[in-house]
């Protein structure tokens, strides 16, 4: 390898670190999940995020799925509640921030 192959892997590998938060629930904040979801309690407008990493971890295509519906939102896999709330203009989450938040939830079972 060349020292400007090295360089270029070297750069490409920062820029992909500073894309991802240092803190995932910070991230989880920003993005106004915390104001319907809760860690660990089942009470609230939506499913507890252990719910959702006990029910989800370790089955066939949970990760796509959930980063579609943490991206786009979505209705009637935990209930008739949509996600957001209608009427709700929650910030917009990317796909490297929705997979972000779902590894991350994923990570909680």
């Amino acid at each position: 390898m060349t020292r400007f192959s090295i360089s270029i892997s070297v750069l490409s590998f920062l820029a992909m670190a500073s894309v991802a938060h240092a803190d995932p629930r910070k991230l989880a904040e920003e993005k106004q999940c915390l104001l319907c979801h809760t860690m660990e309690n089942k009470v609230g407008r939506a499913t507890a995020f252990k719910a959702i990493a006990q029910r989800y971890k370790g089955k066939a295509d949970s990760e796509a799925n959930l980063v579609q519906m943490v991206e786009k939102g979505g209705v009637g896999h935990w209930g008739y509640i949509p996600m957001p709330p209608a009427g709700w203009k929650r910030p917009d989450v990317s796909e490297a921030e929705a997979r972000e938040l779902v590894d991350w939830i994923l990570a909680l079972h």
